[in-house]
């Protein structure tokens, strides 16, 4: 692994930390903030404390995907396009609008699924963070391997 490939390892490291920490934290202050019958004013208020702090963790993880460094290195390890634009110049823009409306539908079709399942919109949404983070994990999980794979070396 060149060094390259390895700084780009640890950026993908931080935001998929960033990435856990926010879903882990957005999971539990919405379990503790929407909970039924209520719980005390001071869950609620710990738990919507949890929300803007899961919430910071995800713009942060935001601001390491969308810098400058992560985005040049993106384009030598993995040679694929990270920004909307480069998506837009390499396929179209019909077909990447019409992935995007498959995808929101997807992910809408999702929700509505937890919906039918839970008869809580607060339940589905949480349902679908859960899913989300499990994904997050793994990439953790594959990126902590190429890390401890390469201290080895």
């Amino acid at each position: 692994m060149d060094s390259n490939e390895l700084i780009f390892t640890k950026l993908e490291n931080k935001r998929l930390r960033y990435n856990l920490l926010a879903d882990i934290l957005l999971i539990l202050g919405g379990i503790l903030m929407f909970r039924q019958p209520p719980m005390s004013l001071l869950f609620q208020l710990l738990g919507a404390g949890l929300i803007i702090i899961g919430t910071v963790f995800t713009f942060l993880s935001f601001r390491v995907r969308t810098s400058k460094q992560y985005h040049d290195l993106s384009l030598l390890v993995k040679n694929e396009p990270s920004s909307f634009k480069e998506v837009v110049n390499l396929f179209g823009a019909k077909l990447t609008a019409l992935a995007l409306f498959v995808g929101i539908g997807l992910i809408a079709l999702a929700i509505c699924f937890f919906f039918l399942l839970s008869r809580s919109w607060i339940k589905a949404l949480l349902f679908f963070l859960t899913f989300e983070t499990v994904i997050d994990l793994k990439d953790f999980m594959n990126n902590i391997t190429k890390l401890k794979d390469e201290s080895k070396i």
